[in-house]
């Protein structure tokens, strides 16, 4: 299947190479229906699952349905770098312009077609904490001999008015929290395709391998630095800058989370891209298991929503009379989630099991 000729193409890259191939393929389902629910079949852009391994038959027969583009992929050549199958999504066979590469515990919830104002831009959205202290990432511009920004930003967490917890084993620093060196999640990213920041980042991953040895406990510095995809990207976005590539932080809507979507910024109703952590991570084959995960995941939101839930017996009151925003959220986001499994992922998962 090919793309359409739509000024931009979502893409994600499921991996069904390893052994969380399962979990992958559920993520897809569900990806494919949140698109076919709130963007599909628009003009303005296009959804491709640049796939490492062979696609399962559910996502065959989901995406074919969806009019989603499909390519396969071997895994990318860095080894000890979990992330790194990212850049195969930069090398997909597509007319667009511009690339809105996601990660695989992403929904669809709205309209993604404003998006085309930022044509021509980079677009990310600021870590939600700060992740280290300012002087590491300092010393990290420096290992990548690259200079380093003079700008600092707050995180999102700063943003929302809440506390950051500990730079690990490091002192907590409230004020880097709300002025911290720049740095972008990576797990929804707008870019044009050929600004060259693919190159780059791959490039400042490599030189920045091992960067974090001798700076702390492994656990802080060494390891989190080498698996994380997004001190290698900010230093990209930053070379970008200095090269004239307008940068734009990409608005709350199109990056939202659970946490940010409960302090109201913005509310489910406004937002578009929800970046779900931590779903169906664990998902084992069988249906069943499908269903077990999806009630955890309610769970866990249902958790947030509401603090203390099962641990105070007037947390009932609210439960029974959403009148807080988070409450009204957490029952419209489960009916989706619901939804979506009942209408796209069981069907797929039946489809693909006649086929057998």
């Amino acid at each position: 299947m090919a793309d359409g000729e739509s000024p931009f193409v979502i893409v994600a890259v499921p991996d069904f190479s390893g052994s969380a191939s399962y979990a992958f393929e559920v993520r897809s389902l569900f990806l494919l229906g949140s698109w076919m629910e709130n963007a599909g079949g628009g003009a303005e852009s296009s959804l491709h699952l640049a796939c490492i391994g062979e696609p399962p038959a559910s996502v065959l027969w989901l995406a074919d349905r969806a009019g989603a583009a499909l390519s396969t992929h071997e895994p990318f050549p860095m080894p000890g770098v979990k992330w790194s199958n990212k850049f195969r999504g930069f090398e997909i066979n597509s007319p667009a312009e511009q690339i809105l590469l996601v990660d695989m515990d992403v929904l669809i919830l709205g309209d993604l077609s404003p998006l085309v104002e930022m044509c021509g831009c980079v677009a990310a959205a600021p870590e939600i904490h700060p992740r280290f202290p300012n002087w590491i990432f300092e010393k990290m511009y420096e290992h990548a001999g690259v200079p380093a920004p003079e700008e600092r930003i707050p995180c999102r967490k700063t943003e929302l008015g809440l506390a950051v917890s500990p730079f690990g084993s490091y002192d907590n620093r409230p004020e880097e929290a709300r002025a911290m060196v720049p740095l972008f999640n990576a797990g929804i990213l707008w870019a044009p395709r050929e600004c060259g920041l693919a190159q780059l980042w791959e490039e400042y991953t490599r030189k920045l391998l091992g960067f974090g040895r001798g700076l702390g406990p492994p656990h802080d510095a060494n390891a989190a630095l080498n698996n994380d995809d997004e001190p290698s990207l900010s230093v990209a976005i930053e070379v970008l800058k200095a090269r004239g590539v307008p940068f734009r932080r990409l608005p709350p809507e199109y990056h939202s989370m659970w946490l940010t979507v409960l302090y109201g910024d913005p509310r489910l109703s406004e937002a578009k891209l929800l970046h779900a952590f931590s779903f169906f991570r664990r998902v084992k084959p069988g249906g069943a298991a499908i269903g077990r995960e999806l009630v955890r995941f309610k769970r866990h939101l249902r958790r947030r929503a509401l603090p203390g839930w099962g641990r105070r017996l007037s947390r009932i009151g609210a439960w029974l009379h959403p009148s807080r925003p988070a409450v009204a959220d957490y029952l419209e986001l489960a009916a989706f989630l619901d939804m979506l499994h009942d209408k796209h992922v069981v069907p797929a998962l039946k489809a693909a099991a006649g086929k057998r």
